[in-house]
């Protein structure tokens, strides 16, 4: 994980991110994924040498072990004087740059790649599947495809990606023969049922444990007045194309004077900007659902009166609702808007202020608060204007200028 955050007001964009990174590997043995943490990661680059976008990295550090640095920096010569109109235009180039560099990504290693996570996938799922199948308690045997489709945890049997791994139905059959066969499990007849159901339960396991990565694009196109976002969400290869999970969008403008938001880890953020995290806020939902309901029960019980469950529903409906804009309502009107209104007329050296206290806020929290150490090390921080482009208010090296004079020297030539 790390903690990342994006400020904007109708001037410029303040980025700035932690430099720890995630690893995360297959562990045979333990038979799920396994995490390790490093600090020293960079994850804010300049997405363009003569244009004012920047972009920001965050969850997973690499794609098919690529790591994004090098992506980034080869799309950046690829791309060259070009420039767009709007950010989307930025995005688009990079989505189509990943999917058709065959120098970065060769398609053996996509595929390689692709079913190797299947085969993770479907080893666990069969795994669970065969401790499910002797939790059993019953003397009739167990129907192999019922209890795949039960453990499930959602609704495949529609998705076409189960229809595209159907194509490769003969390597999944094999694989899927090879693990019964070493974990002793009877697998029934006819195979069409089966593929079905256990490929639905390695959907859930690959989107549930498979590492992705979040991308932030921010800056200004040619046509662009004040600063935009794009937003990337649960970026993956799947078999041989680049996937974007979800795609947000934002923007400063005359009647949106700033923008704050933050990344992977944001409870700190959060509580800054809404006065409560979301974690504190879903905790108060439910305990107030439940005290609700418990104080419902207790009054028809006083008084003798019964009410129908659909009522009694559509009663504590309508008063979590209530509490719910209440309790919102308070977080916008007196800590949202005064503090966008405050970050719209920041000058720039304030907002990378502002970023970077609210990145070591939360490095503190995970410090004292968590194991892992999830988010730390040295913090960037990046400024973008329509006339400077990327500057670095704060940024990091590996190296010390001091003794790398032929680097600089290297940098002016080209």
């Amino acid at each position: 994980m790390t903690s990342e955050i994006c400020l904007m007001n109708r001037l410029s964009v303040v980025l700035a991110a932690d430099s720890a990174a995630t690893v995360q590997y297959w562990n045979n043995q333990s038979q799920k994924y396994e995490e390790r943490y490093f600090k020293g990661a960079n994850k804010i680059f300049q997405l363009s040498e003569t244009h004012p976008v920047g972009v920001m990295v965050y969850d997973a550090a690499d794609l098919l072990g690529v790591p994004w640095e090098l992506v980034i920096k080869e799309f950046r010569r690829f791309l060259s004087e070009r420039s767009f109109p709007s950010v989307q235009g930025y995005v688009a180039e990079l989505v189509g740059f990943i999917n058709e560099n065959m120098k970065l990504f060769p398609n053996t290693v996509r595929e390689d790649e692709f079913f190797r996570n299947i085969n993770q996938a479907i080893y666990q799922s069969m795994f669970e599947l065969k401790m499910a199948i002797e939790d059993q308690t019953i003397v009739a045997k167990p129907n192999f495809v019922d209890i795949a489709t039960n453990l499930s945890d959602s609704d495949h049997a529609a998705d076409a990606r189960i229809e595209g791994l159907l194509k490769h139905s003969d390597r999944i059959e094999k694989t899927i023969s090879e693990i019964a066969q070493e974990l002793e499990l009877d697998v029934e007849k006819p195979f069409d049922s089966v593929l079905r159901s256990i490929i639905a339960k390695a959907l859930d396991n690959i989107k549930r444990d498979s590492p992705q990565t979040g991308i932030v694009l921010a800056g200004f196109g040619d046509h662009s007045v004040f600063p935009e976002l794009v937003k990337l969400s649960a970026c993956r290869f799947w078999a041989d194309e680049f996937i974007v999970g979800s795609v947000e969008t934002e923007a400063t403008g005359y009647d949106q004077p700033a923008y704050i938001s933050g990344f992977a880890q944001t409870s700190m953020t959060d509580t800054f900007h809404l006065g409560i995290s979301d974690d504190i806020w879903m905790a108060m939902a439910r305990g107030v659902g439940e005290a609700m309901r418990n104080l419902a029960i207790e009054i028809q019980q006083t008084l003798g009166q019964t009410l129908t469950d659909p009522d009694l529903g559509a009663i504590l409906g309508r008063a979590s609702e209530s509490i719910r804009a209440s309790v919102l309502g308070h977080a916008r009107d007196n800590h949202a808007v005064p503090l966008r209104r405050v970050v719209g007329a920041l000058p720039v050296d304030e907002m990378g202020h502002l970023a970077e206290t609210l990145i070591n806020l939360q490095s503190l929290k995970e410090k004292v608060t968590r194991p892992s150490e999830s988010v730390g090390g040295p913090v960037d921080v990046a400024a973008i204007t329509k006339s400077e482009g990327l500057v670095w208010l704060k940024r990091k090296h590996y190296f010390s200028a001091d003794i790398n004079a032929r680097f600089f020297e290297r940098r002016h030539k080209t």
